[in-house]
């Protein structure tokens, strides 16, 4: 039966407490300066977004990730920051903005990335890159709004534009947030750098080359990712951890051609059958990997292991999934601290149309591997070589040939995808760690879920490797954004929440 987290997330961070921590943040003079702030300078704020979500952004144009850069270096320039267009051989540039605090002994990197995935014009309502402003959801009666002629901004209303939240606005909240302490005279807690990146959407490939480029211009104590949604329940959440991911193509073979089954049924090896059961040998039916020694990296502490299991709320987790139960007895949270080996797919035969009455040649299973942090990419990928070895296949780099096939009933080939990257956890306990929980959670009035992992994958670990420093992941946008798809949108009201919370990172979070 599916567990109900009942904890609230804010007496997860209270147990996480260290008995001695720095002064406990004053994030409401912050908070207080963004919100008059936007007061006074919401329509000057959505137009500074329109502008930027009109520059075309797709990942795979150069010239566009180009545009938008130079205008970025403009809005960071208006604010006092040092700018560089970062470039690194061939590879689509990105952006460094650095403005230094007098006295301030830390420095922060806020990150986000300004590049964006292609469009499908015929699936969008409206131009992708014609922001187009809703009183509410399209598809919950929302009406046109003139963004050009309005004077309030409500927070149910929508923006629809590619990049609207993934991740153009928080690139605005972080400016607009800046301006608010300009403006009330508030001083940041440490000096300021701003990294956005002009690949992400392209899986970062050429993020290393650029970290080893400018590694000394990019150094800092901390990062903190502004790229993401909130929890699904609309809650605010800080995120310390991501898992990695790897992915493979694994093949078993069997005849040179199809045969009939009727005259070899129970005389020629069925791939088929034959894979399947090497695949059930690698997991239990709880999930739980069987291959011998494999690496399953660190052992989560007693306080990460009781922040996953109150930082989500798994009965909604199973109801947006259509769940009866969860694979394993764990809770959500615990379940995303253990390596996940998944079967996304299985091909065998024809790919459509009626299975012909014959033993295919070969049957082929999809792998996803998600990592947690301590596990080595090629120690993983080892692992599971040995274990199909191990359970007597021979394995060959290409497709067999008829000789081959008849000489040896045991081939497998195993592929692993060239693109993949390693987990990425950061402990709770850093005096970084505790400092911002304190300051998020002041500054959302304590409702922040605390999370040690993310299901998904990001290439974080890519960064705190090169750069030898903790990353941390601070979302603000709407979880029903419908990143990465047709009409793309942003909830107003997690704009307008997203400047009060970063107003109150940059005057507090460097106190640690």
């Amino acid at each position: 039966m599916i567990r109900h987290a009942a904890a609230l997330s804010l007496l997860a961070a209270a147990a996480l407490a260290a008995p001695a921590r720095a002064q406990s943040p004053d994030v409401e003079p912050a908070m207080q300066a963004a919100a008059d702030w936007r007061a006074g300078n919401a329509p000057a704020i959505m137009a500074e977004l329109d502008a930027l979500l009109r520059i075309p952004n797709d990942a795979a144009v150069p010239e566009d990730i180009r545009a938008n850069a130079q205008h970025l270096t403009g809005l960071f320039e208006a604010r006092g920051f040092e700018t560089e267009i970062l470039e690194a051989g061939d590879a689509p540039v990105s952006v460094l903005a650095t403005r230094q605090t007098p006295g301030a002994e830390r420095t922060l990197m806020l990150y986000a990335h300004f590049d964006g995935q292609s469009v499908d014009r015929a699936r969008w309502v409206s131009d992708p890159y014609d922001p187009v402003l809703m009183t509410a959801r399209r598809d919950e009666g929302g009406e046109p709004a003139a963004l050009e002629t309005a004077e309030d901004f409500p927070d149910e209303w929508r923006l629809y534009a590619r990049s609207a939240s993934d991740d153009k606005a928080p690139i605005v909240a972080i400016l607009a947030a800046i301006d608010a302490l300009d403006a009330a005279g508030i001083a940041p807690s440490a000096n300021l750098k701003i990294f956005l990146e002009g690949e992400e959407e392209k899986g970062s490939p050429n993020l290393d080359r650029l970290l080893a480029a400018h590694a000394g211009k990019l150094a800092a104590d901390v990062w903190i990712f502004a790229d993401g949604p909130v929890d699904p329940s609309g809650d605010p959440r800080i995120i310390f951890g991501v898992r990695g991911v790897i992915g493979a193509e694994l093949t078993v073979y069997g005849p040179p051609g199809p045969l009939h089954s009727g005259h070899y049924g129970n005389v020629a090896p069925n791939p088929a059958a034959r894979l399947t059961h090497l695949v059930a040998s690698m997991r239990d039916d709880k999930g739980h990997i069987l291959i011998e020694d494999f690496p399953f990296g660190e052992t989560p502490g007693e306080a990460a292991r009781e922040a996953a299991r109150t930082a989500h709320d798994d009965e909604r987790m199973a109801r947006d999934g259509g769940l009866a139960e969860f694979e394993s007895a764990e809770s959500y949270g615990e379940s995303l601290m253990r390596p996940a080996l998944n079967v996304l797919g299985l091909r065998a035969g024809p790919l459509s149309g009626a299975a012909p009455n014959a033993i295919p040649s070969e049957a082929t299973a999809f792998l996803g591997v998600r990592l947690v942090s301590g596990q080595e990419i090629p120690a993983v990928q080892a692992a599971i070589a040995r274990h199909v070895e191990g359970q007597g296949y021979e394995l060959v780099t290409e497709e067999p040939d008829r000789a081959m096939r008849a000489a040896n009933a045991d081939l497998a080939k195993l592929e692993w995808e060239e693109s993949g990257y390693a987990a990425a956890r950061t402990p709770l306990d850093l005096a970084v760690s505790e400092r911002l929980i304190d300051v998020v959670q002041a500054a959302t009035g304590g409702r922040a879920h605390v999370v040690p992992t993310l299901g998904g994958s990001l290439p974080i670990s890519i960064i705190t490797e090169a750069m030898d420093a903790p990353a941390i992941i601070i979302p603000m946008v709407n979880p029903d954004n419908n990143q990465h798809a047709p009409n793309e949108n942003l909830r107003l009201g997690h704009l307008w929440d997203g400047i009060d919370l970063y107003a109150a990172i940059i005057a507090e979070g460097g106190e640690f």
